[in-house]
C-alpha cells in the first residue's frame, strides 16, 4: 500500500556477557563499590579454588513447552574452564584454556534459552560486564532491600541490583536481550558466595530459563581431558586469546514485508529477534526478543533469514567465530 513502508531499525550485534572486551568506562564510585565488593564475594574471583559446580536446569522451548536437563561447570584460577549443558535434544560443551574456546554442540547454532543459560551461570561475568558500562549513583529499591544501579553500555541499557546487607548480586535487567536475570539462596563456600537458584526471566515475568545448583566442591586435581576441545568442535571468542575481534556486520539486509492485516489493523512497531550468527554469515535460531504483534514478528524472521553477514573475526588466530545478536526491525505506517 502507497505511504505504508517497513523499515530496518537499528542492528545491535554484540557479545553478551564477558566474551568480548571493553572498554572500561568511568562511573559513580559509589556504585562501582557496589560491584567490586560483590565480585570480590564470588568464587570465580581473587584466591577462589578451582571447583566443580553441577546443577539441575529446566528452560522453555520455542513451542512453550519446558524440557529439563543438567549443567555441569568445572572453573580453575589459572583459565582452563569446562562447561556442559545437557537436555535431551540439545548437548553442548564449552571448553577453554585461557587463551581460545571450542564449543561442540549436537546443533549448528546456539538457541537463545541455551545461550541465556550460559550468560546466567556466571555472576563474575555480570558484574565485570558491569564494571565496563557507565554506572549511575546507586538509589534504593521499593522497600529498601535492595540498590540499584542504572549502567549504559554502547548497546542498551542494564539495571544492577544488589542486595541492601550482604552485597550481593541479586538481579540483573538486560535492555539488550530483554530478560532479568536474578539471583537467589546464597550459600557460602569457605568466605566466597554463589546463588543456588538461577533464573532468566523475560519482561513478562514468564521462567525461560531456572538451574537449581545441587552440588559444588573443590576441584583440587581437574583432569586436562576435560579442557581439550572434541573432534569438530568451532572455535569460539575467549577475551585474553583474541586481543582485537571484528564484528559481524551485516552485508545483505532483506527488508521485511510488512503484512496487509497488520497494516489493515493499524499494527506498528519494533521487532527484535536474536540470531546466532556463524561463521559461514548465516542467522540462526531466529527467536523473538520482543514483537507488538506475532505476525509481525513472523515477517521479521523471513526477512532476516535471507539476511548475510560478514561474520566476526578473531584477529590472533583469523578465526570466525559465532556471534549471538539482536537484531531491530522497525514496521511503520506512513
Amino acid at each position: 500500500m502507497k505511504g505504508r513502508a517497513a523499515t530496518i531499525g537499528l542492528a545491535s550485534l554484540l557479545l553478551a556477557g564477558a566474551r568480548l572486551p571493553a572498554v572500561p568506562q568511568r562511573g559513580d564510585p559509589t556504585a562501582l563499590a557496589l560491584f567490586q565488593k560483590a565480585l570480590a564475594a564470588d568464587i570465580e574471583e581473587g584466591d577462589a579454588p578451582a571447583f566443580r559446580m553441577h546443577g539441575q536446569l529446566q528452560v522453555l522451548d520455542a513451542s512453550g513447552g519446558r524440557e529439563a536437563g543438567e549443567v555441569l561447570r568445572i572453573w580453575t584460577p589459572v583459565g582452563l574452564r569446562h562447561e556442559e549443558i545437557v537436555l535431551p535434544d540439545f548437548q553442548s560443551v564449552v571448553v577453554a584454556d585461557g587463551k581460545n574456546e571450542w564449543i561442540s554442540s549436537s546443533a549448528d547454532h546456539t538457541p537463545f534459552p541455551i545461550f541465556q543459560s550460559q550468560e546466567v551461570l556466571t555472576v563474575a561475568g555480570q558484574l565485570r560486564a558491569g564494571l565496563q558500562m557507565a554506572v549511575e549513583p546507586p538509589a534504593p529499591s521499593a522497600g529498601g532491600s535492595e540498590e540499584c544501579v542504572r549502567a549504559a553500555a554502547s548497546d542498551s541499557l542494564y539495571e544492577f541490583c544488589f542486595e541492601a546487607v550482604t552485597g550481593q548480586l541479586t538481579r540483573v535487567v538486560s535492555g539488550l536481550w530483554n530478560v532479568t536475570y536474578e539471583y537467589s539462596n546464597y550459600a557460602a563456600w569457605g568466605k566466597k558466595a554463589y546463588p543456588r537458584v538461577l533464573r532468566v526471566a523475560k519482561r513478562d515475568g514468564e521462567t525461560l530459563v531456572e538451574i537449581r545448583i545441587d552440588r559444588l566442591a573443590a576441584e583440587s586435581r581437574p583432569p586436562l581431558a576435560m579442557f581439550l576441545p572434541g573432534k569438530g568442535a568451532r572455535e569460539g571468542a575467549d577475551p585474553n586469546g583474541c586481543g582485537k575481534i571484528d564484528a559481524a556486520r551485516a552485508e545483505k539486509v532483506v527488508k521485511p514485508v510488512y503484512p496487509s492485516d497488520a497494516q489493515r489493523a493499524g499494527i506498528t512497531g519494533t521487532v527484535r529477534l536474536y540470531a546466532d550468527i556463524g561463521g559461514d554469515g548465516v542467522p540462526r535460531g531466529l527467536w523473538p526478543l520482543n514483537s507488538p504483534s506475532p505476525i509481525l514478528a513472523d515477517a521479521a524472521i523471513q526477512a532476516v533469514r535471507q539476511w548475510r553477514y560478514r561474520p566476526m573475526v578473531c584477529h590472533s588466530t583469523g578465526a570466525f567465530i559465532d556471534a549471538p545478536t539482536s537484531i531491530a526491525l522497525t514496521f511503520s505506517s506512513r
